[in-house]
Parts: structure tokens; C-alpha cells; sequence
């Protein structure tokens, strides 16, 4: 299928200064259309991070499910809507308005919350390429703004972070963290931490690098102004679990 589309390569401005291209099926009338809602989203983003991402964004949208699922390696979820390339921060997938209710779970009306989600973790990178996943995915989840999460976690699945040490533990992948409602801790905490301490508190945890040679429970000490197990403890007033 992808052999046969006519691509077109769209500029994004932002005043006199491009941001990123748009890749599309040169017969999807709807892509051009985004771009200024992409642009006052993309704004946004900086406004919170005091950054612009290091390159050039490039948004490919896709129109098949073998498409997406060349990037992914394998058939993707059908959470998935959209993804970052896995060797190129840069490069950004995501289904175009006119499949994504087909092969994802998300409706039409979520493309730009899509987006931008994906596109925040290219200013996430600009900043640390190797920040700890759940403060990656909790703040591109928040800031993206447009979906409704709950608060309330399975007592297994918060266990399971517990005893994990999923926090500060920079070996724990982000694969095995999904599959104990990771995406819903992330935003959560995430969500606890911008209340409480402020968008400084999250640009510092940014910064901390998932390496074994870091010291990482000191620096969240730092930013938390408390040991880890009094601060969860906290955070768990915040959060219900059944």
C-alpha cells in the first residue's frame, strides 16, 4: 500500500523559523489543516520546556497497519496510535485521521492530543536522551491535555512498582512497566509532582540520567526534599488502590 501513495513534504513555520515537516499522502486533504493547531500546540511546548528540540521534527502519517508495524517490530498494540522512531528521536509515526479509528483505539478527534504527545518527547530527548521512562511518559501524557485518566491503580500492579523500585531503578525497562499499568503510575506521579513542586521539579528529574553510575536516589532526594519512601508514601494519598 505505501508504494502507492504520492508523499508530500509540508514545512511547519513557526514565524521565520521551521520546526518540523509534515509527511502525507499528497490525496489527504486533512493533514494541511492540522498544521495550525500543531503549531499553537507546539508553542505550548516550548512555553513548558524553555526549549526547542535540538532538529527537525519529521511527522510521518500512516495509512496501513503494516506500516506501523514495520516501526514497531511486530503487530502493535491497538492502544498504539502514534510512536518515536526507535533510532531517530526525531522522526516521529503517526496514524493519519483517515485510519487511525481503524487500527487504533483512538478516535479521529484525538489526532492532535496524538501528536503533540509524541512530539513532547523530542523536547523530552533535547534535554536527556536517557531520562527514566515514567517521567518521559507521565509529562508527554499531561501535556498533551486532552484525555481524561484516572486515578485509581490495581493494589498488584503498585506492588509490583514498589517492590521494583521503579522510581529510581534505571534498569527496569518500560516494556515490563506497562504491562503493571506504568502509563497510569506515570501520569499520576507525574501529575502529583507538577502539583507539588512545579514544572522546575520535572525538568530536573528530566536531567537525571538512567545510569547505573548516577546517583540517583540522592538527586531525587534533592528535588523531592525527602527520602523516596516518605515522598511515595505521600503520593499515595493521591492515588486509589483497589
Amino acid at each position: 500500500m505505501e508504494s502507492k501513495l504520492k508523499i508530500k513534504k509540508l514545512p511547519i513555520f513557526i514565524g521565520n523559523k521551521k520546526v518540523a515537516y509534515f509527511y502525507f499522502d499528497s490525496n489527504d486533504k486533512k493533514i494541511e489543516k492540522l498544521g495550525e493547531s500543531f503549531i499553537k500546540e507546539y508553542e505550548k511546548l516550548y512555553s513548558f520546556f524553555s526549549i526547542n528540540p535540538k532538529k527537525l521534527i519529521h511527522l510521518h502519517f500512516l495509512y496501513s497497519l503494516e506500516e506501523m508495524s514495520s516501526y514497531w517490530g511486530g503487530v502493535p498494540p491497538k492502544s498504539l496510535s502514534g510512536m518515536v522512531d526507535n533510532d531517530n528521536q526525531f522522526i516521529l509515526y503517526v496514524y493519519s485521521p483517515s485510519v487511525i479509528e481503524k487500527f487504533s483505539s483512538e478516535k479521529k478527534s484525538s489526532i492532535i492530543p496524538v501528536i503533540i504527545h509524541e512530539t513532547a518527547h523530542t523536547f523530552v530527548s533535547s534535554i536527556n536522551l536517557r531520562c527514566f521512562y515514567w517521567i518521559n511518559e507521565g509529562i508527554c501524557q499531561l501535556l498533551e491535555s486532552s484525555k481524561v485518566r484516572d486515578n485509581i491503580i490495581k493494589k498488584e500492579n503498585w506492588q509490583w512498582f514498589l517492590k521494583n523500585k521503579a522510581l529510581s531503578n534505571p534498569k527496569l525497562e518500560w516494556l515490563d512497566q506497562i504491562k503493571h499499568e506504568g502509563y497510569k503510575i506515570a501520569y499520576n506521579l507525574t501529575k502529583y509532582i507538577l502539583k507539588k513542586y512545579k514544572k522546575e521539579a520535572i525538568i530536573d528529574l528530566i536531567k537525571i540520567r538512567r545510569e547505573s553510575s548516577e546517583n540517583i536516589e540522592e538527586k531525587m532526594k534533592k528535588i523531592f526534599k525527602s527520602d523516596l519512601k516518605a515522598f511515595l508514601s505521600d503520593f499515595e494519598k493521591n492515588i486509589k488502590i483497589i
